[in-house]
């Protein structure tokens, strides 16, 4: 998988932590998003983060920044129990 665009990585981010979808001290996970929206083969993010990242709250503020800036939203982003088939 190429590495996205650093120009766009850098907008996303900077979009993310301007409208506040992260605390300050988050960036990290402002930029694990971008890099997620910047490449559209990526159908789920898989992340324990669960006040920042895997609840439905912060996907409705992550998918309305990532729409009004222009990139498309186009992932799921859950909880590693979600994901796993157990047996």
């Amino acid at each position: 998988m190429p590495p996205p665009d650093m120009r766009h990585l850098d907008f996303l981010v900077d979009a993310y932590m301007r409208n506040r979808v992260f605390p300050p001290d988050k960036r990290d996970d402002a930029v694990h998003v971008a890099y997620v929206v910047l490449n559209p083969q990526i159908e789920t993010m898989v992340s324990w983060n669960c006040r920042h990242l895997a609840n439905e709250f912060a996907r409705q503020r992550l998918k309305a920044v990532t729409l009004s800036e222009g990139y498309p939203y186009h992932f799921e982003i859950a909880t590693p129990e979600e994901v796993l088939i157990y047996e």
